[in-house]
């Protein structure tokens, strides 16, 4: 977006990356998978238990729908594969 100089017409969010359970409140859903956080949230533990990654600047949250993970966009186009993955480009 950048080297086109497109990065006031095109909208981007980064996830961060540590998975995390993308339905903390079901606990029948053991799904984990990349989250989006903003600049300032609490670390993110991993889920192995091998302590926690900060949540810097780097971390660009979805402004468009205010997801809180990526599962939830593939939710929002009604996907039925279950196969959340990074890269997404959404139109």
């Amino acid at each position: 977006l950048f080297l086109k100089g497109l990065e006031d017409v095109i909208g981007h969010s980064i996830v961060h990356p540590t998975w995390a359970k993308t339905r903390p409140d079901d606990p029948e859903d053991t799904h984990t998978g990349w989250m989006f956080r903003a600049p300032g949230d609490a670390p993110v533990p991993n889920p192995a238990g091998h302590g926690a990654n900060d949540c810097d600047e780097a971390c660009i949250p979805d402004m468009l729908h205010n997801c809180k993970s990526l599962r939830d966009l593939y939710d929002l186009a009604n996907d039925t594969f279950g196969k959340f993955t990074t890269p997404v480009l959404w139109d």
